[in-house]
């Protein structure tokens, strides 16, 4: 069968069907799209040998601001080695931008959390009651790695979530 097959240049021809033919399988099988951040995620998770911690609790609190009522979102994540408790609000404080604080509770003092927001790194210690504060953050995806204060344990990261 190979005998009869005539090997030419691609031509508009066999560009329009490859094109066509990709549009299909982007329509009925595309893939997700956060493919590459979670490509990313599990290579530098990989990379660091971390401990995942895994989402325990989400809870939405309203709370009333000056101006007007905003939300807070409460989450904990939790591994086999410690604890992170943060809460998500506005940053009254800034001005301009649509920027947030964290506020965060650590199971440990002294411990550095690393918060990442896209490219962007905000690291912080907590204080001798585990309390960390993060201001004027970005909006956007965001996840957390914690690097213990013991010497040899292993650092924890945490899922990514939107901010």
């Amino acid at each position: 069968m190979s005998e009869h097959l005539i090997e030419e240049p691609m031509d508009d021809i066999d560009r329009t069907i490859l094109r066509e033919m990709r549009g299909m399988y982007e329509a009925v099988d595309a893939p997700p799209a956060d493919l590459a951040e979670r490509v990313k995620f599990a290579l530098t998770l990989a990379a660091l040998e971390a401990e995942v911690a895994h989402l325990q609790e989400l809870s939405t609190v309203d709370v009333r601001s000056e101006q007007t009522y905003a939300t807070t979102d409460t989450l904990t994540f939790t591994s086999s080695s410690t604890s992170l408790m943060v809460t998500v609000g506005p940053d009254v404080g800034a001005t301009g931008a649509d920027l947030l604080r964290v506020d965060g509770w650590m199971t440990g003092s002294g411990v550095v959390v690393e918060l990442s927001v896209g490219t962007e790194r905000h690291p912080a210690t907590s204080d001798a009651n585990g309390r960390l504060v993060w201001e004027g953050v970005p909006r956007g995806r965001a996840r957390f790695l914690i690097h213990p204060a013991s010497e040899g344990a292993r650092p924890v990261v945490t899922p990514t979530i939107e901010l």
